[in-house]
């Protein structure tokens, strides 16, 4: 069986029933199985409606090679790997297309020890069908698991209160949401909390798309007195945030308060960083005494080097914010009691902080263009750019006192990515102006997407 066109460099995920379905699922969980040897493994699932079949396959497929199988049913990634590290799995299995169209299904893979698997990590070998399987017989066991993360989740929002608009779109979070803030003293407004499948009111569980966004609008404008609104992906491990205005707040905005909070609970601690991150995050963490380390764009990668350095706190730009306290891995209702934290503890509205922050940092927001030959853009941007500091973790980041850039290839486009910020929007505006002409001389474009 040809898994290549649905195994990614993260996770695994394709088109129901074309490419994904409940053949290869079991195969997948065969070859996992057979090459990885897990003695015990928990498999949860999102609300798609794929997504029960493809659990039950999957589960036939470990069962079949041995492995005792623990099933947590309708939860969020961030409670799978939870279970995983809490019934000590030697593999979480989350069965989710997180935030992609209805019609896709998909499977992440935890190790509980270890983390992800990915393409660094030998998700890869799952391409190969191995010369023999491992076989046996392995038990199935049923548990709900959500009391148990209910106590660990609940004293994050001791004396919290505020009015809140939160927005699970019927995806994943919807089992969790209520129990955890109708325990606090938060006013909370729910929008789209019963899990269903089909989404309705939504044209995917995407909420960064201005489409899915509607619902959070009408409500934050029906409640003014509401301090900001909080979105969930389908699977429930991307934080989405709108300030009081109905603003969305670039998830830089929020490593910046949540950091703030972190260091102030663990001194001079190390945060782990993707590139992408902007300056005001860097400058508040060392304005606290505290450090950052820096990582190639991909959450896995920041999960990598939490476990390594042994950080509290670590931070991807799509709105993954990981913890310690959680094997290393998203937990973004913890994020979010943070960020009310955080904002009860400035005194002031989050849109206040923001304009406050958009008044000394300048940053657009990630810009693609297409080119015909990306390693010839990386080399005329090393030669033209040679005087200023530069350094190559992950595509080609340039800083100077007043600015900086990073420019990255994507991995599965002829697209090259654009970040860049400046002190001033003068300044902003000019190298801009100056990347986009130097990409153009290269035959690139500004892409549509």
């Amino acid at each position: 069986m040809d898994l290549s066109k649905i195994i990614k460099s993260y996770d695994i995920r394709g088109i129901y029933p074309e490419q994904l379905n409940e053949e290869a699922a079991e195969e997948i969980a065969k070859r996992l199985c057979t090459y990885f040897a897990p003695k015990k493994i928990v498999i949860g699932r999102d609300a798609r409606l794929n997504s029960e079949k493809l659990k039950d396959a999957f589960i036939k497929g470990a069962l079949e090679s041995g492995v005792d199988v623990t099933d947590v049913g309708l939860v969020t990634t961030c409670m799978l790997y939870f279970a995983d590290n809490l019934l000590n799995a030697d593999f979480g299995i989350m069965i989710t297309a997180s935030h992609n169209p209805i019609n896709y299904g998909g499977i992440k893979i935890n190790s509980a020890k270890n983390g992800p698997i990915y393409k660094e990590s030998g998700i890869d070998k799952l391409l190969e069908a191995p010369k023999e399987y491992t076989k046996g017989v392995g038990k199935l066991e049923e548990k709900d698991i959500k009391e148990d993360y209910l106590r660990v989740i609940s004293r994050h929002f001791e004396g919290v209160s505020g009015k809140f608009v939160l927005d699970t779109m019927h995806g994943a979070t919807s089992v969790i949401v209520k129990q955890v803030f109708n325990r606090t003293g938060i006013e909370p407004i729910f929008i789209s909390v019963d899990a269903d499948g089909n989404f309705p009111g939504y044209k995917s569980p995407n909420p960064t798309l201005a489409v899915n966004q509607k619902l959070m609008m009408e409500e934050l404008k029906k409640n003014p007195d509401a301090e900001l609104g909080l979105m969930w992906d389908g699977d429930g491990d991307r934080l989405v945030v709108f300030d009081e205005k109905g603003r969305f707040v670039s998830p830089n905005y929020i490593t910046y308060l949540v950091a703030e909070l972190v260091l102030q609970e663990n001194p001079g601690t190390d945060i782990i960083l993707d590139v992408r991150t902007s300056v005001m995050v860097r400058d508040k963490i060392e304005s606290l005494g505290g450090k950052f380390t820096e990582v190639i764009a991909g959450n896995p990668f920041v999960k990598a080097k939490m476990r390594e350095e042994n950080s509290v706190f670590g931070a991807e730009t799509t709105g993954h914010y990981m913890f310690k306290e959680t094997n290393y891995a998203e937990d973004s209702i913890i994020a979010a009691s943070y960020l009310i934290k955080a904002i009860e503890k400035e005194g002031r509205k989050l849109s206040q902080i923001v304009d406050d922050l958009n008044s000394k940092y300048f940053i657009i927001t990630e810009t693609n263009f297409e080119v015909p030959d990306k390693e010839a853009v990386f080399e005329k941007i090393k030669s033209e750019c040679k005087d200023l500091h530069m350094y190559f973790l992950d595509g080609v980041t340039l800083e100077a006192d007043d600015w900086r850039a990073n420019i990255r290839a994507s991995n599965t486009e002829p697209l090259i990515r654009l970040n860049l910020e400046a002190r001033s929007k003068e300044k902003l505006d000019e190298k801009f102006k100056g990347m986009a002409d130097l990409i153009a001389s290269m035959g690139g474009r500004l892409s549509e997407h």
